[in-house]
């Protein structure tokens, strides 16, 4: 006697697999800037209640529209393919899977559909899709989409043939998966990086917090950090971000960036402690910190352009530091990260005749000041 069979469970009571999907890996990479993106939507749209990392695919959206939830499941394909994206690439087993059935990027994709909850799929890549997948790169709801049904339906036949009719743990074909996908081209990791930071000024300005352009970079490289961290969680709580906690984090930490510490130099001199700098760097830290307030003061009124182009480069240097600390390029604790600084700023004074003729002191008087404004930091970004 044939057994009935058991409805789909609810996407909150499967189970989140903890390994074997991790990526080994110390650095961001674009699948950690999509997800910031997701997180800094949640700041203008209610509906998007929680982001999965690493949970069941790259990243899962739950959605909470209608009287119910829906389900995203997002692929995140960062890979620069010397090829543009086909049906044939589409559909191509894993090669180093033993069993070759449901290996393939559209299987895996469609294979999520096994929770009670109504779901679609988007896949997000940095290389472009051939014409053949146009369609596909229309929202949902787009009147490209409507116009284009019959294309959409001869697309999904045509890979449900090359997949020979494979069907998702809910009884879904390839049809489906064509009906219910978007494709986002996003071509690199710099281009994600920079709308992102658009949209989050655009945001924190809405909501009536206005932050330097240094300390919105800050506040996103927390964000993405906060991705970064849930990836790579083996705890299945700890992978998924919800929106009150994520909303509190980005304001919180926008606050604190807002309003930094009532007396000058205490927010450097708390840097660098917790970067481990012995009591005497930082007294000198503060000193040279003064010195250059004090240039800033009498002198920048005679020369303001060099003045600006001179912290300009200052910025400029660190800001590269402090972007290979955080990607994991460096590996540098608080101590080696600060002589790297200095050497930087060492070879500015060199190189640069006006850097030298406002003074080696200057330059790491800049860097104090920078960082006591909370534009530069010892320790690699935390969340």
């Amino acid at each position: 006697m044939s057994q009935t069979p058991q409805p789909p469970k609810s996407i909150h009571a499967l189970a989140i697999p903890t390994t074997g999907g991790t990526p080994a890996r110390i650095g961001f990479n674009l699948q950690d800037h999509v997800g910031a993106s997701y997180c800094i939507r949640m700041m203008s749209d209610a509906h998007l209640k929680e982001i999965w990392c690493e949970a069941h695919d790259d990243i899962t959206a739950i959605w909470g529209k209608g009287p119910g939830e829906e389900v995203e499941f997002i692929q995140v394909k960062g890979e620069v393919l010397n090829q543009l994206w086909s049906v044939a690439k589409l559909c191509q087993p894993d090669g180093d899977s033993k069993v070759k059935v449901g290996t393939s990027i559209l299987e895996r994709s469609l294979g999520q559909n096994k929770c009670a909850e109504p779901c679609f799929f988007r896949l997000v890549t940095a290389r472009d899709v051939m014409d053949e997948l146009r369609l596909l790169t229309h929202p949902l709801d787009s009147t490209e989409r409507l116009a284009g049904k019959d294309v959409l339906d001869a697309l999904g036949a045509c890979i449900d043939t090359k997949l020979k009719g494979y069907q998702s743990p809910n009884g879904q074909g390839c049809i489906f998966w064509v009906q219910r996908t978007c494709w986002d081209v996003v071509h690199t990791v710099e281009a994600v990086e920079a709308r992102n930071l658009i949209t989050l000024a655009r945001e924190l300005e809405r909501v009536g917090l206005f932050l330097m352009s240094d300390q919105v970079a800050e506040l996103y490289k927390k964000i993405v950090k906060q991705v970064f961290d849930a990836s790579l969680s083996k705890s299945a709580e700890l992978k998924k971000l919800k929106r009150a906690d994520v909303l509190k984090s980005i304001t919180d930490n926008a606050n604190r960036l807002a309003h930094p510490a009532p007396v000058s130099g205490t927010r450097v001199a708390e840097k660098m402690d917790r970067a481990t700098l012995t009591a005497e760097t930082i007294q000198a830290a503060n000193h040279t910190r003064w010195l250059y307030r004090q240039a800033i003061l009498r002198e920048r009124y005679s020369s303001p352009l060099e003045y600006t182009r001179v912290e300009g480069e200052v910025v400029a240097r660190l800001s590269t530091l402090l972007n290979r600390l955080d990607t994991g390029d460096l590996t540098d604790d608080g101590p080696a990260f600060h002589t790297r600084c200095q050497t930087k700023l060492e070879e500015l004074y060199e190189s640069d005749p006006a850097a030298k003729q406002l003074g080696l002191a200057f330059l790491h008087g800049c860097m104090y000041n920078i960082t006591d404004r909370c534009g530069h930091r010892f320790l690699r970004v935390t969340a």
